[in-house]
């Protein structure tokens, strides 16, 4: 079915002007900002998870007396909750962005959608559901955002940017409790601890990956609705 193109008597017709500037574009700058940070957290976080093997292998060899285990013990520590911090924060963002890019399609008049902002936001928290409930909605979110058409954007194409990220995402989220699994179950040996970095360094690189697809993917979805609102979707009167 070919797609509904929107003429300027059409606009005219069913729509007022659109004016002033699209709204979210705030909390999309502040979503890439902490993506950016947290990416730089984790590219910190595989360097020094390369260098672990060494210290077991010291470790293993020489017992408690392998350098200042407490001093490492400590900086683990601290690491660790400020990665914790930046990947709420991130996560705050990238929802907050999300919730109102979704809210500017329902202020666009765009019809026949399926799920609400909050919706898009609670998705991520239902068991099972947010396997892949997230990535339906920002599917809907990518069709209903094309300025080229109002009422047949069901009929858009996916984006494969949007299933490229959340590929990377969940795989790295699974990738991660399956090492911690693993690595639990094998015995303490050098070769088992390290199985379980090489898994953590892997799910890191993928997190990676979904933090960058994503940056681009708040790019993309910000650029179609500023079209769209140029092209004058708005509320109809």
């Amino acid at each position: 079915m070919p797609e509904e193109t929107v003429d300027d008597e059409d606009l005219a017709e069913n729509f007022r002007p659109a004016q002033g500037r699209l709204a979210g574009l705030g909390r999309a700058r502040a979503a890439i900002i902490m993506l950016i940070v947290y990416l730089l957290i984790t590219v910190i976080t595989i360097v020094i998870s390369c260098l672990d093997p060494l210290h077991l292998h010291q470790l293993f060899a020489f017992g408690p007396w392998a350098g200042d285990n407490q001093q490492r013990e400590d900086s683990y520590t601290l690491f660790f909750w400020v990665m914790a911090t930046s990947g709420i924060g991130t996560a705050v963002a990238f929802l907050m962005w999300l919730y109102r890019a979704y809210a500017n399609v329902v202020n666009f008049g765009v019809k026949g959608l399926e799920h609400s902002p909050g919706w898009a936001v609670g998705s991520f928290f239902l068991p099972v559901f947010n396997l892949g409930g997230p990535l339906v909605i920002v599917q809907e979110l990518w069709r209903a955002s094309d300025p080229r058409v109002r009422d047949s954007w069901k009929d858009g194409s996916a984006s494969a940017l949007a299933g490229f990220w959340w590929g990377c995402f969940i795989g790295g989220i699974l990738l991660f409790f399956t090492g911690g699994i693993i690595s639990m179950c094998r015995p303490n040996t050098i070769a088992g601890i390290s199985f379980g970095i090489t898994l953590s360094i892997v799910s890191e690189l993928l997190t990676i990956s979904a933090g960058i697809l994503a940056i681009f993917l708040i790019n993309a979805i910000m650029r179609r609705q500023a079209e769209k609102l140029y092209r004058g979707f708005r509320v109809a009167v």
